[in-house]
């Protein structure tokens, strides 16, 4: 109906979920992607098959899906998927030629991924181009660089340290991961959970807080860094009061789009 509505704007990212989430909800995690990719093949067929139509799966049954309107957009709005750099989730993607995204991973891993992701679409006999991967950005705005720092610095440290707290046992359950992914993220990590620091949320992840110009030069730094024109902006972030959201957003959108545009065009910011 969205898709109706705006004459064919849908866009739709679907994640897995983080391991945490399989401490308080029903599924097992052993057997999460393949529910997953049973409930995108329902999916699929709700939106390019007009209705009724029947789904027996291992997971899901449907006597009659019949969904109305179908999308506006033929044969469906585009689809990404998201992850944090499994092997199995960027084939998944690739094989069925839709996008691909990753949040909470360094820089540099992303790239990687994205690489093969890339390499893995081209296989398969899909077109890739700067749309098929989204990157996510965590900025904020102000008239200087030190203003930006002060505002800002505190609720995005709080977000990654309070909100995102946890430990790798609690966000790698028994069966979320294939077992040779698990054994490199503990080799990475050595078992320990590493510290939150600014510096290194500044080195390895997208967080940016500046003037709009410098705001502006990172992101397009990064957009053409990772081949891709799709932005994920995060500009409320943490325990962000109203009033510093609000003048983040507005000098976002009136300061930083219009300087994004001019040094690469095609950018886009999806909020």
């Amino acid at each position: 109906m969205l898709d109706v509505m705006s004459g064919g704007r849908l866009e739709c990212a679907f994640p897995l979920g983080t391991g945490m989430e399989y401490w308080v909800n029903p599924v097992n995690p052993s057997y999460a992607r393949e529910r997953f990719r049973e409930a995108m093949d329902i999916l699929m067929q709700a939106w390019t098959q007009p209705g009724p139509t029947r789904y027996d799966g291992r997971f899901y049954q449907y006597k009659v899906l019949n969904p109305f309107p179908l999308p506006y957009q033929k044969p469906h709005p585009r689809i990404y998927i998201v992850g944090t750099g499994t092997e199995d989730t960027i084939q998944y993607a690739a094989e069925k030629g839709f996008g691909y995204s990753q949040v909470f991973t360094p820089i540099a891993q992303q790239l990687k991924a994205f690489a093969k992701y890339r390499d893995t679409m081209t296989r398969h006999g899909h077109h890739v181009d700067s749309e098929s991967i989204i990157i996510s950005v965590m900025p904020y705005v102000a008239e200087t660089e030190e203003k930006a720092i002060s505002e800002g610095r505190e609720h995005i440290l709080f977000y990654f340290k309070n909100l995102l707290r946890t430990t790798a046992a609690i966000n790698s359950p028994p069966g979320y991961m294939p077992v040779a992914r698990l054994r490199k993220r503990l080799e990475m990590t050595n078992g320990q959970d590493p510290e939150v620091t600014w510096e290194a949320l500044n080195t390895i992840y997208r967080t940016v807080l500046g003037t709009p110009d410098h705001v502006a030069e990172r992101i397009a730094f990064w957009c053409e860094e990772a081949q891709s024109s799709k932005v994920v902006l995060h500009l409320h972030v943490g325990d962000m009061p109203h009033w510093k959201a609000v003048k983040n957003i507005t000098l976002f959108a009136e300061e930083v789009i219009p300087r994004l545009r001019r040094i690469r065009s095609g950018c886009l910011g999806v909020a």
